[in-house]
């Protein structure tokens, strides 16, 4: 996924609005947080 999100932004792309299919649930969400957003920034 890192990989994925960095040849958007390579391309131009400024933000990302996530889309969590076991919402309301946020055990996606805290995954996304834990283990991707540490690389983009």
């Amino acid at each position: 996924m890192v990989e994925r999100i960095r040849t958007y932004v390579d391309l131009g792309c400024t933000y990302f609005v996530p889309w969590c299919s076991d919402y309301p649930d946020d055990t996606t969400l805290r995954l996304f947080a834990e283990q991707v957003m540490p690389h983009a920034r």
